[in-house]
């Protein structure tokens, strides 16, 4: 932009076509007008066609051209307004209008005279629009404001440690965005620095090993040292598979021609809950090449296949999901595992016994334990007294069915072992609402001074034989009828006597057989 400096004489425009100008004594010329005048003092001479002749002299002032520089400092950071454009100007006057296209709310301050700093940018395109306030001349100037890419690290990859307590974690990020090149640290679960590096190139993929597991934090900025992220980066630790418990379980037999079966009942620590899977996780026995899944397994407990008799050694492995490495744990105890003939109850009820239920139970593992039975047996729910397997008939025992008058109950017997195996089988029985007293006392105080069997009167045509403790036959009486101790009239003295105990219903002749005490 140059300054272009021009005269023109000024007379009236009536005279104009009478009149010649002259500039610096020059050609002399129509018109008023001198361009591209150099600076300096000329004199104009204007001659009029009637020989009147006029000189004015005339003083140009020198402007150098107008120009203007600008520089700038791009955004710091992504989404920041800290972008500055300073503009410098010369030439002209020395007296600017300064705007920018496109914005009414763009403002400067000056520095001095001629400078400018517009600071508070966002990002794009400005023109600045620069007009000397005298002479009128104007110039423009374009700046672009570059805003930077988001500042991020990318992570390519986080490896989880493969071993319990193995501290092999590793993981591997690439900063991109802002200004390359960029700087890091990378600090531990406790704060320390695990890794740091500086002037890293844009592309650069930062490999770190050998971490322990936890939560690292990544601090990174970039060139201008302003642009700052922080990003926790967690590497998943292995879990421990040392068991906390290893029980031997049992699948029951109750036949006493097969036999229950062992399998090894796996407890792992509360820590590793969620962190093992069933495909994870594994074992084998004895050390065997042999590696099997556990045949149950949901995150804390599982449970083996058959384990056969005799002495084993158990051996736990875990692989994690992508990886090559296979861990180990050997269980440090030796776990012994003996074969047990499947327990079974076996009906051993004598008829003869008037609302007694008797079992026997085989096989299985017996308690061992002194004043404990070897089996551990109830019926209907209710222990045995004595700890015989015997039980009798009561009332309130639940009814399985009523046939012409006669009542039958059912009763659920069940055996458990020391293994916990637990048989079950299911009796019916005859319950007899009449049942002879198993004892008297003839003593004439009105309390049980005679010996009924048939006290409700439940069988008509009942008789019953009684003998003393040598066999010898006492005396027969009937339903309704009652004993008084005697034999042939004397008092037979206290002791254990037996009864013969007979129905004698018309089909259905039931014969029973017990005892009781006379007490003087």
């Amino acid at each position: 932009n140059r300054v272009k400096n021009d005269i023109r004489a000024g007379v009236r425009s009536s005279e104009l076509g009478n009149t010649v100008f002259a500039l610096d004594g020059g050609a002399s010329q129509a018109s008023s007008l001198f361009e591209s005048v150099s600076s300096g003092t000329h004199t104009i001479t204007v001659r009029h066609t009637n020989g009147c002749v006029q000189t004015v002299t005339v003083n140009v002032t020198h402007y150098d051209s107008l120009s203007a520089t600008t520089q700038k400092s791009d955004i710091s950071c992504y989404n920041n307004t800290d972008g500055v454009i300073t503009l410098t100007v010369t030439g002209g006057t020395g007296s600017y209008t300064y705007t920018v296209a496109n914005s009414t709310s763009t403002s400067y301050h000056e520095v001095r005279p001629g400078e400018i700093v517009y600071s508070g940018l966002g990002k794009g395109q400005y023109t600045i629009n620069i007009k000397d306030d005298v002479i009128g001349c104007e110039i423009q100037r374009t700046v672009v404001i570059v805003e930077p890419p988001v500042l991020k690290a990318v992570v390519h990859k986080v490896v989880s440690e493969t071993c319990y307590h193995s501290n092999n974690g590793g993981m591997e990020f690439e900063i991109t965005g802002g200004r390359a090149p960029y700087s890091y640290e990378l600090k531990d679960p406790q704060g320390n620095v695990a890794k740091s590096d500086t002037g890293l190139a844009s592309g650069t993929v930062v490999s770190v090993t050998a971490l322990a597991p936890g939560s690292y934090r990544l601090e990174y900025k970039d060139a201008n040292g302003v642009c700052t992220q922080t990003d926790v980066i967690d590497v998943a630790d292995a879990p421990s598979i040392a068991p906390t418990s290893v029980e031997l379980k049992f699948n029951c037999s109750t036949t006493s021609t097969t036999f229950t079966t062992s399998y090894l009942y796996v407890t792992f620590p509360d820590d590793a809950a969620g962190k093992l899977q069933s495909d994870t996780v594994s074992y084998s026995v004895d050390g065997g090449t042999t590696i099997k899944p556990f045949v149950s397994f949901d995150g804390k407990y599982g449970s083996t296949g058959v384990i056969e008799e005799g002495s084993h050694t158990l051996i736990i492995y875990y692989k994690g999901k992508g990886s090559d490495e296979v861990c180990e744990e050997l269980w440090g105890e030796t776990v012994s595992v003996t074969r047990y003939p499947g327990l079974e109850v076996h009906n051993t009820t004598d008829l003869r016994e008037i609302n007694v239920v008797r079992v026997s139970v085989t096989g299985g593992n017996v308690f061992t334990r002194t004043g404990i039975p070897p089996y551990n047996v109830s019926f209907n729910d209710e222990a045995p007294v004595d700890g015989e397997f015997k039980y009798t008939l009561k009332p309130t025992d639940p009814t399985s069915r009523v046939e012409n008058g006669r009542i039958f109950k059912k009763v659920l017997v069940k055996a458990i072992d020391a293994n916990g195996c637990e048989s079950e089988l299911e009796i019916e029985r005859e319950y007899m609402k009449s049942t002879p007293p198993n004892f008297f006392t003839p003593n004439g105080d009105g309390q049980n001074d005679t010996w009924d069997p048939d006290m409700y009167r439940s069988y008509p045509n009942l008789t019953a034989d009684i003998y003393d403790r040598y066999g010898r036959y006492i005396t027969t009486i009937k339903s309704g009828e009652v004993w008084d101790g005697r034999y042939k009239g004397k008092e037979l003295p206290s002791g254990d006597y037996w009864y013969i105990w007979k129905t004698n219903e018309e089909g259905d002749e039931q014969s029973y057989t017990g005892n009781f005490t006379l007490y003087r």
